[in-house]
C-alpha cells in the first residue's frame, strides 16, 4: 500500500469510529459525509443525506436548524442544542474549513447525543426536591415533637433544640440537673 491509501484507511477509521457523529459539506452546503451513527441519531440513512444539499434538507426540516448551513452563512463556528424529530437532544458544534488563502471551502459538525445525560439531569433535580421536601418534612415533625412538652424556660428550650439535632444520631446524651427538673 502506498502512503495515500494508509492515510485514507486511518482517517476512514478514525470518522467511522469516533463517538461524536460527523457531517463534512462543501462550500455550496453539498453533504460529502455523513458518519454511520447519522441514522441512530436523526433516524435518517446516510443515502438520504450524502450527496444532498443541507440548505435542501434544513427546508425540509431534517435539520432544524442545520449547524453547518450556519456555519456556511456566517464563515463562523456555531455551536447549539437541537432535538431531532426522532426525540434525540444534541449538542451540535460546527466549524468552516478555509483553503491555503483563507476562502471558505466547506465545514464540518460533531454532533454529541446528549438525551441520556438530560434524562439523567431532570432525574436527579427531582431527587433533589424529594429530599428537599423530607427534609422540610422532617424538621416540621421535629418541631411538633418538641411542642408536646411544657417548656417554660429559655435554657430548657435551648436545650430540647440540642435533643432534637442529635435525635437522629446513634450517640448516648447525658442530660444533668437538678432532681424532679
Amino acid at each position: 500500500m502506498n502512503k495515500r491509501m494508509d492515510d485514507s484507511i486511518l482517517l476512514n477509521h478514525i470518522l467511522e469510529h469516533s463517538f461524536d457523529e460527523i457531517f463534512i459539506a462543501d462550500a455550496t452546503g453539498m453533504v460529502l459525509y455523513a458518519s454511520q451513527s447519522t441514522e441512530t441519531v436523526f433516524g435518517i440513512p446516510c443515502e438520504q443525506i450524502v450527496n444532498h444539499n443541507i440548505f435542501e434538507l434544513e427546508q425540509q426540516g431534517l435539520f432544524s436548524p442545520s449547524v453547518i448551513a450556519s456555519v456556511l452563512r456566517t464563515n463562523k463556528e456555531v455551536t447549539l442544542i437541537q432535538e431531532t424529530n426522532h426525540n434525540r437532544k444534541l449538542i451540535i458544534s460546527g466549524y468552516p474549513i478555509y483553503d491555503q488563502s483563507g476562502i471558505i471551502i466547506g465545514a464540518t459538525s460533531f454532533s454529541r447525543d446528549i438525551t441520556e445525560f438530560e434524562s439523567l439531569r431532570k432525574e436527579n433535580e427531582q431527587v433533589a426536591r424529594a429530599l428537599l421536601k423530607f427534609q422540610e418534612e422532617n424538621e416540621k415533625l421535629r418541631k411538633q415533637a418538641t411542642q408536646q412538652f411544657l417548656i417554660s424556660n429559655g435554657k430548657m428550650e435551648k436545650v430540647f433544640e440540642v435533643v432534637s439535632k442529635v435525635a437522629d444520631i446513634n450517640i448516648t446524651v447525658l442530660l444533668e440537673g437538678e432532681s424532679g427538673v
